[in-house]
């Protein structure tokens, strides 16, 4: 069986999540709800891997549209991406374009035991909520905040995290 992800907490509030490939995605927990930066390729069950982290209520703020950071994305109900990286999300949702992003990454005897019912089903016409410059989300004692980014993609993302500096 693939190890799909590795995970180590980094401070009180925040955990590392490692991807196969090497993408890093990270659980933030505040007293009443959680956030998931990020979604990696959607391949090995990530809900499945959060639900045992916690068992508050997840909502997921995308920080771009490519392949290793959203594509997880249909596996969870509450999910922000700027609207500007909706047609790179629907470009990259292809399971053809994860596979051979996936496939490159690894070594091929790895590759060859991943199984097509380990991938997230592409949905191209996923429904985000919109993630807009200045928004804050409060998880109850832990606050972040969004800020535009473009360059990498158009609706490119980052993230601060109020208590964590």
């Amino acid at each position: 069986m693939v190890n799909y992800y590795e995970h180590e907490k980094i401070s009180s509030r925040i955990t590392l999540l490692r991807s196969l490939t090497g993408e890093l995605l990270y659980l933030v927990e505040g007293e009443e709800r959680v956030a998931l930066i990020d979604t990696g390729t959607g391949v090995g069950g990530l809900k499945d891997l959060v639900n045992s982290l916690t068992d508050k209520p997840v909502l997921v703020l995308l920080t771009h549209g490519h392949v290793d950071h959203a594509m997880g994305a249909p596996e969870f109900e509450e999910v922000y991406m700027n609207p500007a990286d909706i047609p790179v999300y629907q470009r990259m949702s292809p399971l053809s374009e994860r596979q051979g992003y996936i496939q490159g990454g690894l070594d091929p005897k790895l590759f060859a035991q991943i199984k097509e019912t380990d991938y997230v089903p592409p949905v191209p016409e996923q429904k985000f909520m919109a993630l807009e410059e200045g928004m804050a989300f409060d998880l109850g004692s832990v606050h972040i905040d969004a800020y535009a980014y473009p360059g990498h993609t158009r609706g490119s993302m980052v993230f601060l995290i109020r208590e964590e500096r």
